[in-house]
């Protein structure tokens, strides 16, 4: 069993290492504490998008297991953007493939992980909402929803 969880924490330092000289759409990436399994990201706001301007920090938690199993992934409170697949109160993303049922280890890495993160910004998924409150507000009073994305991204560190 040990030789399997070294198998895995050899391709997660791969894929981090990877990751730091590609820095894929801008986002920085470091590790939490010197944790292989606890990554923070620094992600811009997309250009065109609702969040162009603002930076948003997220955490991404990768469990042991990874890659069987799927990261978690947060916005800091004091970023977390007004989207509608993003809790407002702690921070949890909602990225359909990032759930147990959908979860594909041998198609899925760390880097499309975190590419998907930053188009999330740009291209929000209606039908992995977190919040029916915001999911109505997108839907039915699109205006109001963009101009508060807007001013989430203003309120963040440049």
């Amino acid at each position: 069993m040990a030789s399997l969880q070294q198998q895995y924490t050899k391709r997660l330092h791969k894929e981090f290492v990877a990751l730091q000289k590609n820095k894929p759409s801008g986002i920085t990436l470091s590790l939490v504490a010197d944790n292989l399994h606890m990554w923070q990201a620094v992600i811009p706001g997309p250009q065109d998008s609702l969040y162009a301007g603002g930076t948003f920090t997220a955490q991404l938690v990768i469990p042991e297991e990874y890659p069987l199993k799927p990261p978690a992934i947060n916005f800091d409170t004091a970023t977390i953007p007004y989207h509608l697949n993003v809790h407002q109160k702690f921070g949890q993303v909602c990225l359909g493939f990032l759930t147990e049922d959908n979860w594909s280890p041998a198609a899925t890495s760390m880097e499309q992980i975190v590419n998907a993160l930053f188009s999330l910004l740009a291209r929000p998924e209606p039908q992995n909402s977190m919040d029916h409150e915001l999911l109505n507000q997108y839907t039915h009073y699109l205006t109001n929803y963009e101009q508060k994305a807007r001013e989430s991204a203003k309120r963040t560190p440049r």
